[in-house]
């Protein structure tokens, strides 16, 4: 089987759009991460919203600060997310993982959840083996309206009902850096088209044109 991951933003016919994260370096452009280990929920959010607040970039200069006030820039990215699923069946998402154990933890479902908190928990830095910082990157959210760089914010609710005892509830912040947008109409590239002049000019424009 193919990779799954054949652009930025992958859609296969007939499906929603995955939502995945990925780790970055510190130049914000090359993953440290091979397709097989970015992270995908198996099931997407139950619901995200997008927090947009006024962009306002102070300056200090020689006379005092000097504010630019733009438009509306995304700040955060809130999820909910119901992991569930945690019944071990002989095939699909929710088979076992390994021979040990006969609980819910040996599911594909609660391995997915325990992936985002170690993404969260590590929230795009690499350590070595002693515990050490070496690199710290980017996490790159990808998902319908475009890719966003940042970090996962450091509050993430986890919240378990007893009377759903084969799910997991979680709440948690994206917090937006770097916004990159996807434009999907034809017309935005008619706009860097060179115009072109389909008259002809007449024998008097000419003479204008060559200095007559």
């Amino acid at each position: 089987m193919g990779s799954f991951f054949r652009s930025p933003v992958t859609k296969n016919p007939g499906t929603t759009t995955p939502v995945i994260f990925d780790i970055l370096g510190p130049d914000g452009a090359t993953s440290m991460l091979p397709d097989g280990l970015k992270f995908m929920f198996n099931v997407n959010p139950s619901s995200i919203s997008l927090s947009y607040n006024k962009g306002i970039s102070p300056i200090h200069t020689l006379g005092g600060y000097v504010e630019f006030h733009w438009g509306n820039a995304l700040q955060e990215i809130s999820f909910e997310n119901v992991f569930g699923g945690f019944v071990r069946v002989k095939t699909g998402v929710s088979a076992v993982t390994n021979n040990a154990g006969q609980g819910r933890r040996q599911t594909l479902s609660y391995d997915n959840a325990m992936d985002y908190l170690a993404l969260f928990h590590n929230n795009g830095a690499i350590y070595d083996s002693q515990g050490t910082l070496v690199v710290q990157g980017f996490v790159q959210l990808t998902f319908e309206p475009g890719v966003y760089l940042g970090w996962i914010h450091g509050d993430i609710s986890i919240n378990e009902d007893a009377t759903k005892p084969f799910s997991l509830a979680m709440s948690s912040k994206f917090v937006v850096t770097k916004e990159i947008i996807n434009m999907r109409s034809t017309q935005w590239s008619n706009l860097s088209a060179p115009i072109k002049n389909k008259t002809p000019p007449t024998s008097a424009q000419e003479g204008l044109f060559n200095g007559g």
